[in-house]
């Protein structure tokens, strides 16, 4: 029998271990989506891939794999300048998966139990847009074609609601409802598939209502129709936009305004609405439930930065110290 691992397209052949039949079952047993499959997998497979290419395959079936060998392998993926949150979640699926197999008393110890997680900086890595940028996106969309329409649509459900790309083109017409006399759209958030029952929701507001309403009047649907809400249009072979194609719909206003940055992408608009809500008076408990992290202290990380330059220590420093640089002013010894 060949001893080498052997890489397929969607899956990985390991002899003597039967891999797949395996991780279905471990699916099975978490009851993960369609989505968090895809990424277990991406994850893991990773990993049998750098087995073979540093041949520790033999190091594996005989469940002999250590610390080490996985202190290795995360220095491996570090070298590959992967961020920090990536590398964590390579190591965190491995994690859990050896975790499952000891379980099972098919591995006897999780080499990874006590290896830690790459350290991730605080703070968000993408910036945000001001209010008055802001406007000057939503003025800068013609409105009078139907691709106009949809763009403009997207652009103000995002900055004023905090949506992930993919929650965006997992949306329905069917997901906008009523509520306590507010219109909603329910959110399929991460982790989640097109399938699943939403449980979230984000209020539209007049403007962003309004603005998708004028859009689904010119493709002649209404909110009872059926269907994704965005529609690619011209591409007959996809029923919904990718979260590529939402990505080139938010960054082309920005290049044309010169807004774009490495550090403002299509992420940002997310990052945004939330600050801008915080901006605007929202509590912790209300700019989480915008943002629907599961953690508070996620969201206290944008208060933190909004407060960062409104409380700060080098201005304490220079109120402290001002009046002595102005005697030193007067004195010439600086300008």
């Amino acid at each position: 029998m060949n001893n080498n691992l052997a890489k397929t397209d969607n899956s990985i052949q390991i002899p003597d271990f039967n891999y797949d039949d395996l991780l279905e079952r471990y699916f099975k047993e978490r009851e993960l989506s369609e989505k968090s499959k895809q990424t277990y997998r991406i994850n893991l497979n990773q990993f049998w891939t750098w087995l073979i290419e540093n041949n520790k395959t033999d190091l594996f079936l005989k469940k002999r794999l250590s610390k080490i060998d996985l202190l290795d392998y995360k220095e491996y993926l570090i070298s590959k300048e992967l961020s920090a949150r990536t590398i964590n979640s390579y190591m965190v699926s491995l994690r859990q998966f050896f975790a499952y197999m000891v379980s099972y008393d098919l591995y006897p110890v999780n080499p990874l139990a006590n290896i830690k997680s790459v350290k991730i900086e605080s703070g968000h890595s993408k910036d945000e847009l001001s209010a008055k940028q802001v406007l000057d996106i939503l003025r800068s969309i013609e409105r009078e074609s139907l691709i106009g329409k949809r763009d403009y649509a997207i652009n103000i459900l995002k900055y004023f609601c905090a949506l992930r790309d993919i929650e965006v083109t997992r949306a329905l017409v069917k997901d906008i409802k009523t509520k306590k006399g507010k219109y909603i759209l329910q959110v399929q958030g991460k982790g989640r598939s097109a399938t699943d029952k939403a449980v979230e929701f984000v209020i539209l507001t007049e403007p962003v209502y309004k603005a998708i309403l004028d859009y689904l009047s010119f493709t002649g649907r209404s909110l009872n129709s059926k269907g994704f809400l965005f529609l690619p249009h011209g591409n007959k072979s996809k029923e919904n936009l990718t979260t590529k194609t939402i990505q080139r719909i938010i960054t082309k206003p920005l290049k044309e305004l010169g807004y774009k940055t490495d550090l403002i992408t299509s992420h940002s608009t997310r990052h945004t609405a939330i600050s801008l809500a915080i901006e605007a008076g929202a509590s912790l408990e209300e700019a989480q439930t915008l943002a629907r992290h599961k953690d508070p202290k996620t969201t206290q990380i944008y208060i933190h930065r909004k407060n960062r330059f409104v409380e700060n220590a080098e201005t304490k420093i220079y109120d402290l110290l001002k009046g002595g640089l102005h005697e030193m002013k007067e004195k010439g010894l600086f300008e």
